[in-house]
């Protein structure tokens, strides 16, 4: 015999919010505690004052390869058009490639940032192509400072992994919540093209996604398509700058 229901009246009870933080445990409130905090820092804190371009990519790929030397082919295009802050993950691959092509401008005002994280299954140290370099434990806190770091200025998924898909999901998300606003999200290649395709074909029909949130997605195929988004934002970004300045 299958137990009857109790039927619902249709109403939720209402719970109080420090009823709910008394429930839990002291090192969930800690936690709860903390993110709260961290929360109201980061609504305290002015934008950054800088236009930084925060490339994301594979940490496989090899020296010599296509994808490096396209990686590398961008930050350097881009510090011979003023832009003077390239930030990765500081690793190996893409990374490094970006990082490197930031220096080889051979301008000491050229930041070449890595946001690094410690490996745990693979022994990966920082790339020699650093300028700034910081070390996170955690993805989430690395995740974060990567927002932070590009909200005034420009976001590029070049082709990766899992770790360079969850980097490319939260900018993309942060965009359609409007954490992040006016912030150029550029994809290059075909491998992100079909993802993309997949997410307009499915999400908005079904209302999991508006499709006005697909076109945060600058969709190109090569370096040479993203450089003028990327121009025509710093240039956007220094007019803006002006204004405030008076």
């Amino acid at each position: 015999m299958i137990p009857s229901r109790r039927r619902s009246t249709g109403r939720r009870r209402k719970v109080d919010a420090t009823t709910l933080l008394n429930s839990l445990t002291p090192t969930e409130h800690a936690l709860f505690t903390l993110l709260e905090g961290i929360g109201r820092l980061e609504q305290a804190l002015e934008l950054p004052h800088y236009f930084r371009v925060v490339v994301f990519g594979s940490a496989r790929v090899e020296e010599g390869s296509p994808e490096y030397e396209d990686a590398r082919r961008l930050a350097f295009e881009l510090t011979q058009r003023g832009v003077n802050n390239i930030v990765t993950g500081g690793g190996p691959g893409t990374m490094e490639a970006a990082n490197r092509g930031a220096l080889e401008c051979q301008d000491r005002r050229v930041y070449s940032f890595g946001v690094c994280i410690e490996q745990l299954n693979r022994n990966e140290l920082p790339n020699r192509f650093l300028r700034r370099a910081y070390n996170h434990r955690h993805f989430c806190t690395r995740l974060h400072q990567f927002a932070r770091l590009g909200a005034a200025g420009a976001f590029v998924v070049m082709p990766g992994g899992i770790g360079t898909l969850l980097e490319f999901s939260m900018i993309w998300q942060l965009l359609q919540v409007g954490h992040l606003k006016g912030t150029p999200l550029i994809v290059i290649g075909e491998m992100w093209r079909e993802l993309v395709e997949w997410a307009t074909r499915n999400m908005p029909p079904k209302g999991y996604a508006d499709l006005e949130d697909m076109g945060h997605v600058h969709l190109v195929q090569t370096v040479e398509e993203a450089l003028p988004i990327l121009t025509a934002a710093y240039e956007n970004f220094k007019i803006k700058k002006a204004r405030a300045a008076g």
